[in-house]
């Protein structure tokens, strides 16, 4: 036998040449095998035929298996194409009556109700007939079956109900031991009661109006049955074991009304029903069961002898025990069908078959072709019934179309999955003809896969399936899948259409239909090629390119083009992307993302022509002078930044656009704007603020100046951050021009603050104050201080409006602080200096001059005191610097402020100490200079400088000076040691309201008083007049006190610091109180040292040492006053209060008691190891003290400030002040000459030590910027 090759999906498989099916057959070849088919269908009806079977001979195997006591029955059934196995019978074999009038539609559900009360026994009726409730039960079992339901509901013909009631009653029959006479009068009386039950059902129901005809045509089939008359149904007589008589069978008519098949062939092949009549006239005659048995036989001798057969092949099958079970089948299949159509009349083994007369010797390639006449047929009828009613729903085949072609299909012998792929094979082709719609090809796929599982009862694994099958099936999904493919090709141009097409339908029915089954063993997967995918790509960035270039069509090309219509051009490309994401999310195949390739294909265009009209429009700009909105640049960079954005996720390369580069130069402009501004936003701030706590309940103790700055601060900083720049280096730059701003402004509030915070202050001095003269203010005082027994003075009054100023500064320093933290000052300052690697050249210098303390000065008042403060001025300007804080009553005053001065050259400073008076103009205690040369200074080095006065005493400041950078660093540094400045001033300013009564509690002179009696004002007042404040003997011998008079002695002190520390408690934050505590303690502490010890110089003082007495009073002060600032834990830590400086002191009794011998022994003793801590601090720890704490840089954050602040208090708890201690107890007791000595020999020591760590770490890289120790 000839074989072909056929490729499928790059795999040969070898076909025989007969498997092809002919495409290429005509109605002109199929017709007539159509018709013989319709002629024999209609000649072997069932009311042409007995009811019973023609007995077989004993010797016929069907007759051995399935007849009783000889006698046969025959079962009806109707069947189509898709209520059988692979090849079932339709002929029946039994006469039937006729009815004119149909049966009620209601009629099925009533009989099947009426069937099931007999089934449960609730008929009573039919109790006393047991082989009749049986028949009964037997075809209620029937109508169970929705197959059985259907056809009755569709034809709703008496006869057929009848005819199936007689064969439930032959199936009965059959398994029942009754004589041949008796189951002649059974069958009548079982058939008439059937029919009464009919009758009833239509009458107890109503229906019998509209049944009269019908009713009156059963009544008299029923008194035929009844009677035994000529219109019952009779045996008839073909062998010994009929029982009806053939005289009652109908005779065929071959008119085509009678012919139900033979109506539909007109229309399927477009002939006239005149032709149609004329052919079957013609062949009606020839086309008998006889021929047709003999067609059958010779089909089962060759299946038998030579194993042919016109669905298989032995070779088609994976095994032989496949084949054989195969062979088994279709005998039994053709041994039925030439018992089916030999029960008519016996047909002798010697007839001899017509070549194809009614199977065609290709039948799959017949089958096709009426299958596509049948889907041609009747989708024609179904487009006009959808015209006339849109709401119904056509099936894909037609009842008529169902019934000729399962007559076909079983006459041919085409196995079920064969049909079931011939459908889907046909149904491809009009898809690609553009018949079918998609719905129609999944609707195919569904009702040849409902065939084959639900009505063949075989499983869909095309694995299972002979190889023809395999390779027609692969081959069809194959096509189906290059359609598809194709298809959705056409699909993908339109995808920018308002109504785009809908790509997931096609998906669905590859996922459903291909793909599921695509995976076919000995065969390739079928996929998209890689060419198809190639194409497709195409498609998509064709529709891209078509789609962008009608968006920039809309782009003006003259003078008229600005941000917006490029903004408006990237917003529409944002939105087709992100619509394009949303409709298509999966990449199509697994490979095609639409949303990535249209995207990348849209952003790759306009990166290119975003710069050139970005160019374009900037030169017309120019041309006019004309400026584009900040606004718009931010608007369009934002939107540009965008659209790299989705740029870089779609593509790996570049973006051809470099937009910071190009918008740089504009934010810069903005930044340099913004940070000008925000001097601006202080003053509004401010004026607009009453300093009242915005939230006093929920603890919020700052007023809204603070607030409404530092919002304005974020606004600023919050429009870099929403730009997302991505030029590190220009971010940095940015920020850092803007904290420049932001740090000026700052400093700004701070000094606005202050003066406020002083002016409220010398307000309430003035509402407090009835006694206008100093020695009236000190008299007041003393007057309290000299008799314990004396309430304190009352407490300094201060304005919540003061508290909340203070309130603001420490708010001001956290808001900094978090804006530092968010920044990273640090890592934006090494981001410049990486790319700048040479330094700019200074222009500006900023110095900070600290007035520590006065010697010796001058007395300007009448009682030999002077109440000092001094002012900074330029020589050049004659503008003030700055003014320190007046110092009341005393030579050797200790300010510790300080003030800054910005030059860019030397600059000549007049330092003047003045003397305040309450009533007549300041005097001026004396007059020095200072010249700051910024060559003459290192950054971060420090100097302490003895400014001598021009008329009596000196002055000791301290001068430093920093290189003013633009780094970041520097104005956060600036703006933070401002801040804290600020704090510690107006702390500073708040402690010295109270501290003027602390110094003179805590005094010789209350000490003194604590141990004489007797002691009244006048003998006070008496004692001041006459000595000038100069300490007096006691009148009696010193008494021994106890602890508890001394601690009660402080009571006034408690009392009055209480009510001062109450007062503020209204005010202030609870951290700021704690900050006033600690500033009050650190007075406390330096007024008992100087009660015990002198200052350290190498003057004469006329203090001497306390006794013993007394130095035990002092020391019990000071227990008790710590106890009372910690406040059992209220206050602040012990750890505070129990400072270095409270240690040192506590060493103070030690060296009290050794003799001056002893002392200066101990002071040799330590000079060794003096020496050697001088140099190991100089050594080891210059390069961080060498940064001291005050600088710029040292506050750049509050991290580096808090870190070297630890620094240098462990550098001093390291290094104790013990042979300080020593040589200021030598001083009191007049030792001048030995403490002089050695002040100069360790000034001498630490000036070389300085010298040389400064050499060395000039030699090793000290930059004089003194940036990079940072």
């Amino acid at each position: 036998m000839p074989v072909a090759r056929k490729s499928v999906q790059g795999q040969d498989v070898t076909v025989a040449s007969w498997r092809h099916l002919n495409t290429k057959l005509g109605d002109a070849q199929v017709y007539p095998f159509i018709v013989r088919l319709t002629i024999l269908t209609y000649r072997t009806q069932p009311r042409f035929r007995s009811v019973t079977t023609a007995a077989q001979s004993p010797s016929d195997p069907a007759t051995r298996t399935h007849s009783r006591h000889g006698s046969s029955f025959s079962s009806f059934s109707t069947q189509d194409l898709f209520n059988t196995g692979d090849h079932g019978s339709s002929a029946t074999t039994s006469a039937a009556p006729k009815f004119n009038s149909k049966l009620p539609k209601e009629l099925p559900k009533l009989l099947q109700a009426r069937l099931n009360k007999i089934a449960l026994k609730t008929d009573s009726r039919m109790n006393e007939d047991p082989l009749l409730r049986r028949s009964f039960l037997s075809f209620y079992a029937l109508t169970l079956s929705p197959e059985f339901m259907r056809q009755v509901k569709e034809n709703r013909r008496a006869e057929d109900l009848v005819m199936m009631f007689l064969s439930c009653v032959a199936k009965e029959l059959n398994k029942s031991a009754v004589s041949q006479q008796e189951a002649r009068g059974l069958v009548d009386k079982q058939a008439a009661a059937f029919v009464r039950m009919l009758i009833d059902t239509i009458t107890e129901n109503n229906l019998a109006s509209s049944c009269q005809s019908l009713i009156k045509q059963l009544e008299s089939y029923e008194s035929s049955l009844r009677s035994s008359s000529k219109l019952a149904l009779q045996p008839t007589s073909t062998s010994s074991s009929s029982f009806l008589s053939a005289e009652s069978v109908a005779t065929p008519t071959f008119k085509l009304d009678d012919m139900i098949l033979a109506r539909d062939i007109a229309s399927l092949f477009l002939v006239a029903n005149s032709e149609l009549q004329r052919d079957v006239d013609h062949t009606k005659n020839e086309a008998t069961e006889r021929k047709v048995v003999a067609e059958l036989k010779k089909m089962e001798r060759d299946l038998n002898d030579y194993n042919l057969s016109t669905a298989y092949k032995s070779i088609d099958f994976a095994s032989s025990s496949e084949w054989e079970e195969f062979k088994a089948k279709e005998l039994e299949t053709l041994a039925q069908q030439i018992s089916h159509y030999s029960s008519g009349g016996k047909h002798s083994s010697a007839d001899t078959a017509e070549e194809a007369y009614f199977v065609p010797s290709d039948p799959r390639s017949y089958f096709r072709h009426l299958l596509k006449r049948c889907l041609e047929r009747d989708f024609r009828n179904a487009g006009r019934e959808l015209e006339t009613n849109p709401d119904s729903s056509p099936l894909l085949l037609a009842k008529p179309s169902l019934n000729l072609l399962h007559e076909a299909a079983s006459l041919w012998h085409i196995p079920a999955v064969t049909r079931a792929l011939i459908l889907i094979d046909v149904a491809q082709e009009m898809f690609n003809e553009g018949v079918f719609t998609l719905d129609h090809m999944n609707d195919a796929f569904n009702l040849a896969k409902y065939l084959v599982v639900d009505q063949a009862k075989k499983q869909w694994v095309p694995e299972m399936w002979p190889q023809p099958d395999k390779v027609y099936f692969v081959t069809i999904l194959s096509s189906i899948h290059d359609t598809i493919v194709s298809r959705i090709g056409e699909l993908l141009s339109r995808i920018y259409d308002n109504s785009p097409p809908k790509i997931g339908p096609y998906l669905q029915t590859l996922e459903e239909h291909v793909y599921i089954d695509a995976h076919t063993k000995g065969f390739q997967p079928i996929e998209p090629s890689r060419k198809q995918i190639e194409k497709l790509e195409e498609v998509i960035l064709s529709a891209a390119e078509l789609k962008y270039d009608a968006l920039i069509d809309d782009i003006p090309r003259d003078h008229t083009l600005d941000p917006l219509h490029i903004i408006d051009l990237a917003d529409k490309l944002v939105a087709i992307a992100k619509k394009l994401q949303k409709r298509y999310k999966f990449p199509l195949f697994e490979e095609l993302s639409i949303a990535h390739i249209s995207t990348k294909r849209h952003l790759t265009l306009f990166s290119a022509d975003a710069h050139s009209m970005f160019n374009y429009m900037m030169s017309h700009m120019n041309s006019r002078n004309e400026e584009p909105s900040f606004e718009d640049m931010i608007v369009l960079y934002k939107k540009l930044a965008e659209i790299r954005d989705l740029f870089v996720q779609v593509s790996d390369e570049s973006f051809d656009f470099d937009i910071e580069a190009v918008f740089y130069p504009y934010v810069v402009k903005w930044a340099d704007s913004s940070a000008a501004l925000a001097l601006s936003w202080v003053d509004p701030a401010v004026e607009s603020d009453d300093f009242q706590p915005v939230n006093e309940e929920n603890g919020q103790m700052n007023s809204s100046s603070v607030t409404d700055i530092f919002k304005s601060f974020r606004s600023a900083l919050g429009v870099v951050s929403d730009l997302d720049w991505r030029n590190e280096v220009h971010r940095a730059k940015i920020l850092t021009i803007l904290m420049k701003g932001i740090s000026g402004a700052l400093c700004k509030y701070s000094e606005l603050l202050t003066s406020k915070f002083i002016d409220e202050l010398k307000v309430q001095d003035e509402d407090q104050s009835q006694i206008r003269t100093r020695q009236d203010k000190i008299m007041a005082t003393l007057r309290n201080v000299v008799d314990t027994r004396m309430k304190a003075p009352p407490p300094y009054r201060f304005l919540k409006e003061t508290c909340v100023k203070l309130n603001n500064i420490e708010l001001a320093q956290a808001e900094l602080d978090k804006i530092e933290r968010e920044l990273d000052s640090e890592q934006l300052s090494g981001i410049i200096s990486k790319v700048e690697k040479s330094a700019k050249r200074v222009t500006n210098f900023l110095f900070t001059i600290k007035i520590m303390r006065a010697e010796d000065l001058k007395a300007c008042d009448s009682y030999g005191l002077s109440d000092p403060y001094v002012t900074l001025m330029d020589q050049q300007t004659r503008r003030t610097i700055g003014k320190t804080r007046v110092i009341f009553a005393d030579l050797n005053p200790v300010w510790d402020e300080v003030f800054e001065v910005v030059t860019s050259g030397p600059k000549l400073i007049t330092a003047t100490v003045w003397d305040e008076n309450a009533v007549t103009n300041h005097e001026i205690c004396g007059r020095s200079f200072i010249r700051l040369d910024p060559k003459a200074f290192q950054d971060f080095i420090s100097q302490d400088y003895w400014l001598d006065l021009d008329t009596q005493g000196r002055v000791l400041v301290n001068v430093s000076m920093e290189s003013e950078r633009d780094d970041i660093r520097f104005h956060f540094g600036k703006a933070f040691r401002t801040l804290l400045r600020t704090e510690t001033d107006m702390t500073r300013l708040i402690v010295d309201k109270f501290s003027t009564f602390i110094k003179y509690f805590i005094s010789t002179n209350t000490l003194k008083s604590l141990q004489r009696s007797g002691i009244n004002l006048e003998s006070v007042s008496s004692w001041l007049s006459s000595t000038k404040l100069r300490s007096v003997g006691t009148t009696r011998p010193a008494q021994r006190l106890s602890q508890a008079e001394i601690e009660d002695s402080l009571n006034p002190l408690f009392d009055y610091l209480n009510e001062n520390f109450s007062t503020l408690a209204h005010g202030l934050t609870h951290e700021m109180r704690i900050k006033v505590m600690t500033q009050t303690w650190k007075v406390v502490l330096n007024t008992i040292e100087l009660l015990l010890l002198p200052a350290l110089n190498d003057r004469r003082t006329t203090q001497t040492q306390l006794t013993a007495a007394e130095a035990d009073i002092v020391f019990t002060w000071l227990s008790a006053l710590r106890d009372f600032f910690h406040h059992d834990g209220a206050g602040p830590s012990l750890e505070v209060l129990q400072s270095q400086k409270y240690q040192e002191l506590m060493t103070i009794p030690v060296y009290y008691d050794l003799s001056t011998a002893e002392l200066k022994q101990e002071s040799e003793k330590m000079s060794s190891l003096s020496f050697k801590s001088l140099q190991e601090r100089n050594y080891l720890m210059i390069p961080e003290m060498i940064k001291r704490k005050n600088t710029v840089m040292a506050h750049r954050n509050k991290r580096a400030f808090d870190k070297q602040r630890e620094q240098i208090r462990m550098a001093k708890r390291e290094s104790p002040q013990t042979e300080d201690i020593i040589l200021r107890i030598l001083r009191a007791r007049g030792e001048i000459n030995y403490v002089s000595r050695r002040l100069k020999q360790r000034e001498r020591i630490s000036q070389t030590l300085a010298t040389e760590s400064i050499v060395r770490n000039a030699a090793g890289g000290f930059r004089r910027s003194g940036y990079d120790e940072y």
